[in-house]
């Protein structure tokens, strides 16, 4: 597949993925809380809920997309950018149907993020990835490491910072771990074509799976933009980096591209910190209700 068709077939999918965050949200903020037990009745509920379910199929129709034309061309710093292309979209969906307000400096900080990641997506440069093994699997003991110690923190993390910041950066944190991997079984099953190399599936939908769930639970207890547009940043963040260090892509050659790439990184981050100071608490009148609920979903992961 040629770097041209992939980015099509991306844009498309995160339209669509963006699309269906609406109906989830409309649905979610309706349904049973999802707890560490995972009840059946809670599963039940989302189950037999057409909204959500609609929803959730034009999500995973967007994603599979992403993950064909990852699949297929397998360069993810170009592809994982162009993905979060759909925020734009999601930034009007927010305000007109699902009514979410966000102050002056909010909406400074995410116009930053959207701005970051069309960067990122100019700047990148196609290249043939060369993954290292040994650096996949540090990477992703690395991550599963932060992410216990953060569920074993929580209720300090939740007291600085609100549910929906935590759920978004977790969420992004290890969707871009199985995007790596997903990556990696890219090169290594035209490289080798080794049996091993489909372990790799399970690994990354694990990852995938865990995403989900924060987020569905981020949607829950605050508000989607903030969520998903966090979830999605990191999740940019965490491949870019991780196909540089891990898969051994590299830096843009040219120097403005690569002063673009630093500076766009920079902003990103910055505008992520600003968030995550003023992302709003849980809405008045259930706060105990929202911060426990955040706790029991990182007791369970």
């Amino acid at each position: 597949m040629t770097l041209e068709t992939a980015i099509t077939i991306t844009v498309a999918g995160s339209a669509l993925c963006s699309l269906s965050w609406v109906l989830q949200k409309q649905a979610a903020v309706t349904l049973p809380r999802i707890s560490a037990r995972f009840e059946s009745s809670t599963l039940m509920s989302f189950l037999t809920s057409a909204r959500w379910l609609l929803g959730v199929s034009m999500m995973a129709a967007g994603f599979v997309s992403f993950q064909y034309a990852v699949a297929s061309n397998g360069e993810i710093a170009i592809l994982q950018p162009m993905f979060g292309a759909g925020s734009a979209m999601l930034a009007v969906c927010a305000v007109v149907f699902l009514h979410e307000r966000f102050s002056p400096l909010e909406w400074l900080a995410l116009a930053v993020l959207l701005v970051g990641l069309s960067v990122l997506g100019f700047t990148a440069e196609a290249h043939a990835p060369h993954p290292v093994a040994a650096r996949i699997v540090a990477s992703t003991l690395i991550v599963i490491t932060v992410f216990l110690l953060a569920r074993l923190n929580w209720a300090r993390l939740v007291r600085s910072f609100s549910p929906e910041f935590m759920l978004g950066v977790g969420g992004g944190l290890v969707q871009g771990v199985g995007l790596i991997l997903m990556g990696a079984f890219s090169f290594y099953r035209v490289a080798s074509g080794a049996p091993w190399t489909f372990l790799l599936i399970p690994c990354a939908s694990v990852c995938f799976l865990v995403s989900f769930v924060s987020m569905q639970s981020g949607v829950q207890v605050g508000r989607a933009m903030i969520v998903i547009t966090l979830n999605t940043v990191v999740t940019n963040l965490v491949a870019i980096a991780g196909g540089i260090f891990v898969l051994g892509e590299s830096l843009p050659s040219d120097p403005f591209r690569f002063g673009l790439e630093i500076a766009a990184f920079t902003a990103i981050v910055v505008a992520s910190g600003i968030l995550a100071r003023l992302s709003a608490p849980p809405t008045a009148g259930e706060p105990a209700a929202a911060v426990a609920q955040a706790t029991v979903l990182a007791r369970s992961a």
